[in-house]
């Protein structure tokens, strides 16, 4: 065979098999399904109801150096206009460590009020309560 000429073709016959050259494209016969692929996946019987929505979950108190970041994060952000975040919360890291135990008591009691202040939120609503083992989900 030529290199422009098309492959041959198998085709069956009753018995034999016979190998031919054609240059007509195969014509198959599709047939047209009675449900689509997507159809079987997308619908639900009418008598499966959706679960319930999950009670909302109880916010975690903020620790005293996540306040102490949360104040500061924007002054440092000026005074350093070229740093990026890393090096930011990296310079808030060392500003934490240095500070005296007088200046972190201020912002130890602001997470502990903030601490009682949710606790009582959730004794009064309907939130889940969180466990130590709870961890939070990022969505």
């Amino acid at each position: 065979p030529s290199p422009q000429s098309p492959p041959p073709t198998t085709t069956a016959t009753s018995i034999e098999t016979t190998t031919t050259t054609t240059t007509e494209p195969e014509t198959t016969m599709q047939t047209t399904p009675q449900w689509s692929f997507t159809e079987q996946f997308t619908t639900t019987p009418a008598t499966i109801a959706p679960p319930p929505p999950p009670p909302p979950r109880r916010r975690r108190p903020r620790t005293a150096f996540i306040i102490f970041a949360t104040e500061n994060r924007e002054r440092v952000r000026r005074e350093n206009p070229q740093m990026n975040f890393c090096d930011v919360s990296r310079t808030l890291g060392e500003e934490w460590t240095r500070m005296d135990a007088d200046a972190r008591h201020v912002y130890v009691q602001m997470s502990e009020e903030e601490s009682q202040r949710l606790a009582a939120l959730a004794d009064d609503s309907e939130c889940a309560p969180l466990s130590p083992t709870d961890k939070p989900t990022h969505k």
